[in-house]
């Protein structure tokens, strides 16, 4: 089983190296810190392309035991505008809106107008993915997914405000200048 991931380290690899050192865990005792820092940075990147090996893999494997189907799999996408979508934290960051799209390989096939959530509780907010799923599952999952409903979703996007097609009501208009 993996080590958990310690989270003061992940936000002390993300200061620049000056602030870093002043944080009271800091350790120079055998370059400790210098190589959770670098662990933690590069774990992204290194997990991807593990991913991307695993499957080249697994997919040489599938070709010499057997073909698969060459229809690409179906697959529905969360999406969630907010102010902050790169440092996204459920419980602190504002959701502007909640939406979904199906994707078909690399092809989008369906996008739903996403759901403004302005004036809804945290609870009402977090009931809408599973509707989302279901409304997805009876509109398409006949003509895109062999008739299966959608289990779940293959991915969440965070995507800013500025991108929802989905205008705030809250927000001005900008006024346009006369010449």
């Amino acid at each position: 089983m993996a080590r958990p991931v310690n989270r003061q380290c992940i936000e002390c690899a993300r200061l620049p190296i000056a602030e870093a050192r002043q944080h009271p865990c800091w350790t120079d005792e055998r370059e400790l810190c210098h190589k959770r820092r670098s662990h933690y940075l590069k774990r992204g990147d290194r997990n991807t392309s593990r991913r991307v090996r695993y499957q080249s893999t697994r997919s040489k494997q599938v070709e010499e035991g057997f073909s698969l189907p060459t229809m690409p799999a179906a697959g529905v996408i969360l999406v969630i505008y907010s102010e902050q979508p790169n440092q996204f934290k459920s419980s602190e960051t504002p959701v502007h809106a909640i939406g979904g799209e199906l994707w078909m390989g690399t092809e989008l096939k369906q996008q739903m107008v996403p759901e403004l959530c302005y004036g809804k509780r945290g609870d009402e907010v977090a009931l809408l993915p599973p509707l989302i799923l279901e409304e997805f599952s009876k509109r398409f999952a006949e003509e895109y997914n062999q008739g299966k409903r959608f289990q779940r979703f293959a991915a969440k996007v965070h995507r800013h405000i500025q991108d929802c097609p989905v205008s705030n009501p809250f927000q001005p208009v900008p006024s346009r200048s006369v010449n």
